[in-house]
């Protein structure tokens, strides 16, 4: 587990506040109840800059598109320095394109 992050013991909750170096970290959550122990491992991601979407119900989870019809999601950025740039991946199955300056 990443060192700036802790679990509370008694109700399994994770907190910390992130700090350099960004990246993956991988851990894993034991619980035991005295009779039986289990083990869970979890990844975690940790970046400096985040990616927003206002439009979006559940975190990477973008509205529902409608066959026939012009759709359209806008997202946005926190954090970073500099100019930020969107790429997008795998949309060609998709029919979908990036439009630029947004």
């Amino acid at each position: 587990m990443p060192s700036w992050l802790s679990i509370n013991p008694a109700t399994g909750q994770l907190t910390g506040n992130p700090v350099a170096p960004y990246g993956f970290s991988n851990f894993g959550i034991t619980v035991s109840d005295g009779t039986d122990t289990v083990t869970r491992y979890f990844n975690l991601q940790t970046h400096f800059i985040h990616i927003t979407c206002a439009q979006c119900t559940n975190p990477g989870q973008l509205p529902n598109a409608q066959q026939g019809q012009t759709y359209t999601a806008s997202l946005g950025s926190t954090g970073g320095t500099g100019t930020v740039t969107f790429t997008a991946n795998g949309l060609g199955n998709l029919g979908l394109t990036v439009a630029s300056g947004m």
